[in-house]
């Protein structure tokens, strides 16, 4: 079984997953036993991350940053890109809204919003919009 099948697989029945994070969640509880950690269902990218992952999951997915690069592969996006893609000091957008990249708090991104000048933290593997 192809990876897109096994997506189909798990996602048609509730058509709630919305990009690949969801689907590692839904594979992490459908197929918690090693027989499904193969190379026949997942490619070897994937396969050797969602094993790591596997022996010591943590809180999210989002949080395991290899595992969620791997996993961006195969999502469709159009011009976004990783946080940590983007140079400090630069322009970027997320949810219609401007942020400038400041800087880096142990694993996430300090960013300030234009407008109302707030400071928020993000994620690195969070997608923006290059300006």
């Amino acid at each position: 079984i192809s990876c897109d099948a096994l997506v189909l697989l798990i996602t048609a029945p509730f058509n709630v997953f919305t990009s690949s994070k969801d689907v590692s969640i839904a594979i992490l509880f459908i197929f918690s036993g090693a027989p499904f950690l193969n190379n026949s269902i997942f490619p070897d990218n994937i396969l050797s991350k969602l094993a790591k992952h596997m022996k010591n999951p943590s809180a999210t997915t989002d949080s395991d940053i290899d595992l969620v690069i791997s996993l961006s592969k195969y999502d469709k996006h159009n011009d976004s890109v990783f946080l940590f893609d983007v140079m400090s000091e630069s322009l970027f957008e997320f949810n219609n809204q401007i942020y400038k990249k400041i800087g880096k708090l142990r694993k996430r991104y300090i960013c300030k919003e234009i407008i109302k000048n707030k400071k928020y933290l993000f994620s690195p593997v969070t997608r923006v919009k290059k300006i």
